[in-house]
């Protein structure tokens, strides 16, 4: 398989690829569970494919945050990306143990205008040290009725 691997986005529950070699187009289903997928064109072409299953675009973002797990309990993390819907960030190794997926925490970082921010979330997924959450404080509401 030649070539370097797509970010594609999932729309309905399926993703439109088009062949680098012919041209053709194909709607191709994918399962939530899927973050990477192989698609096969009529002519041969192998094509490799990272899923994006959120619903609003992503942004990368570097810096520091602070993470509030409760009480006194904060942890130092790396930024990594945010959108509309969430925000991704990378903590040190073993520090995943103090969390868990579904638990509400607090994240403080500065934005890019360099403006303070402080943002309640719920940790949706957690690989290695890459951790997800979804904001779920009345800002996050208001984004999800104008979408």
């Amino acid at each position: 398989m030649a070539g370097r691997t797509k970010n594609c986005d999932v729309k309905g529950g399926r993703i439109r690829v088009v062949c680098s070699r012919c041209k053709s187009i194909k709607y191709v289903t994918v399962s939530s569970s899927f973050r990477r997928k192989q698609v096969r064109c009529k002519c041969g072409k192998v094509a490799s494919y990272i899923l994006n299953h959120r619903g609003f675009m992503r942004e990368s973002l570097s810096g520091q945050a602070m993470v509030n797990i409760g009480g006194y309990n904060e942890l130092r993390v790396q930024l990594n990306d945010i959108s509309l819907g969430g925000i991704g960030f990378a903590v040190r190794p073993g520090q995943t143990r103090r969390m868990r997926l579904g638990q509400e925490v607090t994240v403080k970082y500065r934005s890019a205008s360099g403006a303070a921010v402080q943002r309640k979330i719920r940790l949706t997924s957690m690989a290695g040290m890459r951790v997800g959450g979804e904001f779920i404080d009345s800002l996050a509401s208001l984004n999800k009725r104008t979408f």
